[in-house]
Formats: C-alpha cells, sequence, structure tokens
C-alpha cells in the first residue's frame, strides 16, 4: 500500500507500507515441515513519473525507513530500503495497465543465528543480518 504526491516536475514523495508473508518448508534429519518468513516495511519515498509517448508511463522511487522480519525463526527489526521501477500504459488519464519491479532491503541486529556463524565460519569478516526481496508485480492503477 502507498500514497504517492507528485508534482508537475514529475518529482514528488510518498508514503509505503510492505508487508510479505513467505511460508517455506524445511527437511531436517529426515523430517520436514514448515516456517514462515514476514517482512514489513514502513516509510517515506523521493519518487518520480514522467510520461512519453503516447499514453506510456514511467516510475521508480527509493525509500528509507523501518524494517521488521518476523517468523517462526526468530523476529528482529532494523532499517529497511526500498527500490521500484515500473511502466504502464494509460488506457485513460485515470486508468493504467503495468508491472513493476522492487526490491526490498532490511538491515538487522545482530541474532542468535550470526554468533552461530561467526563459530562455524570464523574467516568471514562480514557479518550482516537481514533479507532481500526481489519482486515482480503487474497490475492496474486508478488515480485521483
Amino acid at each position: 500500500m502507498e500514497y504517492e504526491h507528485f508534482w508537475k516536475s514529475g518529482w514528488g514523495f510518498g508514503v509505503n507500507l510492505l508487508y510479505n508473508d513467505t511460508r517455506y518448508s524445511i527437511d531436517e534429519f529426515g523430517m520436514s515441515t514448515s516456517a514462515a518468513l514476514r517482512s514489513v516495511y514502513i516509510g517515506p519515498s523521493l519518487v518520480y513519473s514522467g510520461c512519453f509517448k503516447d499514453h506510456w508511463r514511467v516510475e521508480c522511487g527509493y525509500g528509507l525507513g523501518y524494517g521488521f522480519l518476523g517468523g517462526d525463526l526468530a523476529e528482529n527489526d532494523g532499517i529497511g530500503m526500498m527500490f521500484k521501477a515500473g511502466i504502464e500504459y494509460m488506457v485513460t488519464p485515470h486508468f493504467g495497465v503495468g508491472v513493476e519491479l522492487n526490491e526490498l532491503v532490511v538491515y538487522t541486529k545482530e541474532d542468535d543465528y550470526t554468533e552461530e556463524f561467526k563459530r562455524l565460519y570464523p574467516s568471514e569478516s562480514n557479518f550482516t543480518s537481514g533479507m532481500s526481496r526481489l519482486g515482480l508485480a503487474a497490475g492496474v492503477r486508478f488515480y485521483f
């Protein structure tokens, strides 16, 4: 969910709320179970939207805000970054159809698994906790 405001120059600002819930299976010791990972991002963004040719519009944005990771294995929060770029065909001035590529990156504080990783791989020097999710969305938009 997002709200964006654009000026005539094409530049603008937005507020973004992203939520993703992923279920996956884990196979350990010959047993299979399922787990969940939830990511939440909320923050402001700098956006640009411009029209080219007849009925075509491009949009891109970057946001920096609060990120939360939760699920069955751990819960942690930190800094979140959101990137997006898309192209849209404007059927009418208030209705468009398009695709958007977006990425959410969340850097979190070290968790219990980071200590275990340091113990198993002592030669590694770059320890970060978090996740990155790349998404492709297609749909319709209404403008008012």
